[in-house]
């Protein structure tokens, strides 16, 4: 079973209400092969997700910060650093 799970890729798309003729039409459309089946997550569980994101936006912020100012970093020390090989050999 293991195998399987490797073997068949899988994707997920979440559809809202406004959405929801494009999803029937592509139920409609599929072939045998490509199951397409459709979940109603409730209210609650989306809910709770979406708080759970949120909650990690502060993180996130923190997390882009530091990589753009590690990005704006990089080339002066790269210059530094290739100059000091220079002025050794």
């Amino acid at each position: 079973m293991l195998d399987h799970l490797f073997l068949s890729p899988r994707s997920v798309t979440l559809v809202g209400e406004a959405d929801r003729k494009i999803l029937k039409a592509a139920i409609k459309h599929s072939s045998g092969e490509d199951k397409i089946r459709h979940r109603i997550i409730p209210a609650e569980v989306v809910q709770t997700w979406f708080e759970k994101v949120e909650s990690l936006n502060c993180e996130i912020a923190d997390i882009l910060t530091e990589e753009k100012e590690e990005r704006q970093v990089r080339p002066p020390v790269r210059f530094c650093v290739g100059f000091m090989n220079t002025k050794i050999h």
